[in-house]
Formats: C-alpha cells, sequence, structure tokens
C-alpha cells in the first residue's frame, strides 16, 4: 500500500511539474511569434525580412538600400494615414451612437478606451504607445463630443 501511494504522488508531481513546463514554454513562444509580428511592421523588421529572404550580396545590398529605405518610408506614411482614417472613422462611430447611450452605457465606454489607452498609447500607464498616436489627437474629449 506504501508503495502504491509513493508511486502515486510521484506520477503527480511529475504530471505538475510537465504542466508547469509546457505553461512557462507556450508562453515563451506565444512572445515570442508576437514580438516576430510586431516587428514586421517596423521599417527595420520588413528590410530584415526582405534580405533574408533574398540574401543579397554585398554588393547588391548597397544598390538596394536607397530603394529600401524609400519604400519603407512610403509604407510608413501609408500606416500613419490608415491610423489618422481609423482614428477618424472611431470619432464619427462614437457621435453618432453617443445620443442612444445611456449615462451608464457612456461611462463603460469612456472605461473600456482608458484600458485601450493604458496599453497602447504613451503617457498612458504602462504601455508604450504607437508613434504617430499622439499627433492624431486621441484625449478624453475628443472621445465624448
Amino acid at each position: 500500500m506504501k508503495r502504491k501511494l509513493t508511486y502515486t504522488a510521484l506520477f503527480v508531481a511529475i504530471l505538475l511539474i510537465g504542466f508547469v513546463i509546457g505553461f512557462l514554454v507556450q508562453g515563451t513562444i506565444t512572445r515570442s511569434r508576437i514580438r516576430k509580428m510586431r516587428s514586421t511592421f517596423t521599417e527595420r523588421g520588413v528590410n530584415r525580412e526582405f534580405i533574408r529572404a533574398i540574401r543579397p550580396a554585398p554588393e547588391q545590398m548597397e544598390q538596394l538600400k536607397p530603394i529600401l529605405k524609400k519604400y519603407a518610408g512610403m509604407k510608413r506614411n501609408l500606416m500613419t494615414d490608415y491610423r489618422s482614417n481609423q482614428h477618424e472613422l472611431f470619432l464619427e462611430f462614437r457621435q453618432e451612437i453617443n445620443p442612444y447611450l445611456t449615462p451608464e452605457q457612456k461611462e463603460r465606454l469612456n472605461q473600456m478606451d482608458n484600458r485601450w489607452k493604458q496599453r497602447f498609447m504613451p503617457g498612458h500607464g504602462r504601455g508604450r504607445g504607437r508613434p504617430g498616436w499622439k499627433k492624431q489627437g486621441w484625449n478624453q474629449d475628443t472621445l465624448n463630443k
């Protein structure tokens, strides 16, 4: 009987250790994938993926650098315009639904906005923010109009 109990306890301990290790490994893999995905939206990340795919010779790289820089700037401008348009669309949406919301619903929506700001906007908590968002005028006054 004592031996069965020992084996059962050992089995349960190994099972728990396996779960913990699996949980930690999955978290690390997920963070790594998210970091890689985020980097593909930056100028350096796009260029790195392109260079990794074509493996240019050093002399080719010198010829490609100005072209990569040109298109990276164009992509950055496109993303900034997209974010600006998205912000404008969101403000229009808020203005259109605001008359139909109760004060409690408006408060819940404001709380949701504050949580979002803490994650993604500079100066609003622990998030690092996204480039260009401050310039676009995100603040509580524009959201409550």
